[in-house]
């Protein structure tokens, strides 16, 4: 289905950098003061999606890898627009995540679940709001 995980990603980061500025404040204020139960929420869809299922990553590695996208994507949004140099860190992070999942023999699927399992609970924090 997702033949390049990474590409995904960055369609992503794509469409919230073509935003506006207020909707900019609104996510990031959204992520800042919802940023635990987004998580719990988004390793939650992850473990439902079977990502521990395949035994190729322990769940203390994606909790961490989960909560530091989260955090680094925090910043970016928050840093606004402008900011490429965030927006690099947070690539490299997701072309480091790819590499780590591809050696660990994950599927480009199972990859590409990581950054897209998050949709939902970010939609969900969204309408809380």
């Amino acid at each position: 289905m997702f033949l390049y995980p990474r590409l995904e990603a960055l369609r992503l980061l794509a469409s919230i950098r073509g935003i506006m500025m207020d909707d900019y404040r609104v996510i990031a204020r959204v992520l800042s003061s919802q940023q635990d139960k987004i998580l719990k929420e988004w390793l939650a869809h992850l473990k439902t999606a079977g990502a521990l299922a395949s035994g190729g990553i322990k769940e203390a590695e994606l909790n961490e890898q989960a909560r530091s996208f989260l955090d680094l994507l925090i910043a970016t949004v928050q840093s606004g627009r402008t900011n490429e140099t965030a927006e690099k860190t947070l690539r490299e992070m997701l072309g480091n995540i790819s590499r780590s999942r591809a050696l660990q023999g994950f599927s480009p699927t199972e990859t590409a679940t990581f950054v897209f399992s998050l949709k939902q609970p970010l939609f969900d924090a969204l309408k809380r709001e």
